[in-house]
């Protein structure tokens, strides 16, 4: 639950300007290899990074919308701490709440609420009523071309991240034969 601050209009005001200097919205993939069913991992996030010694900024993202985390990296004299969220429900709720005030991310926002959306309405079957996919059954929760559309989303949104953290990043055409072979239709 948000606090009474973070329901306030100045502060996602405030949010919208730190994400369009210091944020970014993305989504992160992976290969998970540790289960019986091999797949890929999609992780959204919304992030706001600042200087270890500012790290106070990020304190009050956390305090007011009471999501996510902080998370602190390198070493002295640069160290950079991060708050994000970590939850897609977290990313997707912030996404929305923080939209109407962005100016320079607003379109990147745009694309990441659409993609998680159809993340969210395509993971779980039951809505279609196909009881055949049920989670915990070792069966694919989503299809070929479902994974298709998502990782080709992802990678659009992540395509300007240029640290060194994402330079060994797959790009959508080394995705697609993972896919394939590892969500069969």
């Amino acid at each position: 639950m948000l606090s009474p601050i973070a329901q306030d209009f100045n502060f996602w005001n405030w949010l919208g300007g730190m994400i369009d200097g210091d944020g970014c919205f993305s989504i992160s993939l992976s290969r998970q290899h540790n289960s019986k069913t091999r797949r890929i991992c999609v992780t959204p996030q919304v992030a706001v990074t600042a200087r270890a010694d500012r790290v106070e900024e990020l304190e009050y993202i956390l305090e007011n919308t009471r999501i996510g985390k902080i998370y602190t990296r390198g070493r002295s004299p640069y160290p950079v701490s991060a708050w994000q969220t970590t939850s897609g429900k977290d990313s997707l709720d912030v996404a929305k709440k923080v939209l109407p005030y962005l100016v320079l991310k607003r379109k990147k926002c745009e694309a990441f609420i659409k993609v998680l959306e159809y993340w969210i309405n395509t993971s779980n079957p039951d809505r279609l009523g196909d009881k055949s996919r049920a989670r915990g059954r070792g069966q694919r929760l989503r299809t070929q071309e479902q994974m298709k559309i998502m990782i080709k989303n992802a990678c659009e949104i992540n395509s300007d991240r240029q640290t060194r953290r994402y330079k060994d990043k797959l790009t959508y055409e080394q995705w697609e034969p993972i896919i394939k072979e590892w969500y069969p239709n």
